[in-house]
């Protein structure tokens, strides 16, 4: 790849990084109580909204989908935060003077 650059932008991938931390330790971002408040809200709007019918039964799969999302965000952002973190440490060990 003569004649072409490879710019990284150290910056971005430090806040990529240090949001991945906090979503895994459910801190600022709190993913996991944001998700929890999503699908009370859903049931509520289910329950008291939306009762029968085919949007009522496309609700009730949506809440399913929503729920099966609960638990692996820990697991999801701690797997982001190792690939950016490996991802960093790959280009500066290629290329030094980079960072």
């Amino acid at each position: 790849m003569a004649g072409q650059d490879l710019i990284v932008d150290e910056s971005y991938w430090d806040e990529i990084d240090t949001f991945f931390h906090r979503a895994e330790k459910n801190t600022d971002y709190g993913i996991e109580q944001k998700l929890e408040s999503y699908i009370s809200k859903l049931k509520e709007i289910k329950e008291t909204a939306i009762m029968g019918g085919s949007i009522s039964e496309a609700v009730d799969a949506f809440i399913a989908c929503a729920e099966k999302l609960q638990g692996p965000t820990t697991t999801i952002t701690g797997d982001l935060r190792d690939l950016t973190t490996y991802f960093v440490n790959e280009i500066d060990e290629k290329d030094e003077y980079l960072f």
